[in-house]
């Protein structure tokens, strides 16, 4: 993330496994901040599309790498939620 920047997001896609092609594809919509990432998992390419998971993964010198989803902590409901809508605001990810 460079400093003059809030977020940076991005999408990608993990194809359906139906005789290899690209059918029923899960697509991840994802926002990144300078201490986290949030990635919300859908089914489709449209982006309203069914929610199937979420990822929510914090970052620190001591903690580079994404290792634990940390989506679920009562703890971090707060973070996740912000992160959430961050993801909601870029124009690109509104829903229709």
């Amino acid at each position: 993330v460079q400093p003059w920047k809030a977020a940076v997001y991005h999408v990608f896609d993990r194809p359906g496994e139906q005789g290899g092609k690209k059918r029923n594809p899960t697509i991840g919509f994802a926002v990144r901040t300078t201490d986290a990432r949030y990635i919300e998992w859908r089914s489709g390419w449209e982006l309203d599309g069914r929610i199937v998971a979420r990822e929510f993964y914090r970052y620190s010198p001591e903690r580079p790498d994404e290792v634990v989803n940390e989506e679920a902590l009562p703890e971090l409901a707060g973070r996740v939620a912000e992160h959430a809508k961050l993801l909601r605001a870029n124009p690109a990810f509104r829903q229709q």
